[in-house]
């Protein structure tokens, strides 16, 4: 077979021709096209991957905020929490201190009506026991009974200390009051004469010296001048009696309070009369 080499060569340099135009026109728009294609894939990519970035770090950083506002969020729980407790502690403390004070001062007021009402009932009894026995004395009175009160009186005033006598010459110096004797009974002249010269001898004369007969004296005699007083009669035992019953009264009462109370109470005040 023979090679016709002339249509060899123009077919090669048609398809030279040819290569070099699809390469103009064809393959390189469509290289130039592919390449900005890539280039915008990658640039797309790029942005991707920053934005990823972003927001990886944008995510760290609100998971870093959730855990400080769940730390801060729980710290505040606990912190009202104990607070809550510590109120709760203090009302409470407060409450029994309230309840405390309540009861002591229910206990006190018991303690106080219990004592008045024992002191109450002790006086009365004694009271009517003294009223009974004046009675009685009132009743069975004669006159021998009443010259023997009168000669306890006179030796009453013979037996007096020095304070005694300088006490009684000093209130009646000073005008303090007006001298009175106090009897139950009605004293007769000779015992009037009698505590009138006693007394001038102990005490000095007394020109406005009185007497007087007051059943309240009980079965007895006395000398008031002013304040001071000289006496012997029923009176003074029941007295003594009546002091020494509320003072064991009191004594009982100090002895054993009931449970709640502090503070017993103290004896009455004793009076400054001279018997």
């Amino acid at each position: 077979m023979q090679i016709d080499w002339f249509t060899f060569g123009a077919q090669i340099v048609n398809f030279l021709i040819l290569i070099g135009l699809l390469k103009r026109f064809l393959y390189g728009p469509i290289l130039e096209a592919m390449d900005a294609r890539e280039a915008r894939i990658t640039s797309r990519l790029e942005e991707a991957r920053t934005k990823r970035d972003e927001a990886e770090a944008e995510k760290e950083k609100y998971q870093s905020l959730q855990e400080d506002l769940d730390e801060a969020r729980q710290e505040a729980l606990d912190k009202a929490e104990t607070e809550a407790q510590e109120r709760r502690q203090e009302l409470l403390h407060e409450a029994r201190k309230e309840v405390t004070h309540l009861e002591r001062e229910w206990r006190e007021a018991l303690e106080r009506e219990r004592e008045s009402f024992l002191r109450e009932l002790s006086e009365r009894a004694v009271a009517e026991t003294i009223a009974v026995a004046r009675r009685a004395l009132r009743d069975l009175a004669d006159a021998d009974l009443e010259e023997q009160a009168v000669e306890v009186f006179l030796q009453r005033l013979r037996t007096l200390d020095d304070d005694q006598r300088g006490a009684l010459a000093e209130a009646l110096q000073t005008g303090d009051g007006t001298p009175v004797v106090h009897s139950a009974f009605e004293l007769t002249d000779p015992h009037k004469t009698q505590i009138r010269e006693q007394l001038n001898e102990q005490i000095g004369a007394i020109s406005d010296l009185s007497f007087d007969s007051d059943a309240d004296v009980g079965f007895g005699v006395e000398l008031r001048i002013g304040e001071r007083k000289v006496a012997w009669s029923l009176n003074s035992y029941l007295d003594a009696l009546k002091a020494r019953v509320r003072e064991r009264l009191d004594a009982e009462l100090r002895k054993a309070p009931p449970e709640g109370a502090e503070d017993p109470v103290g004896p009455p005040g004793s009076t400054n009369e001279e018997s």
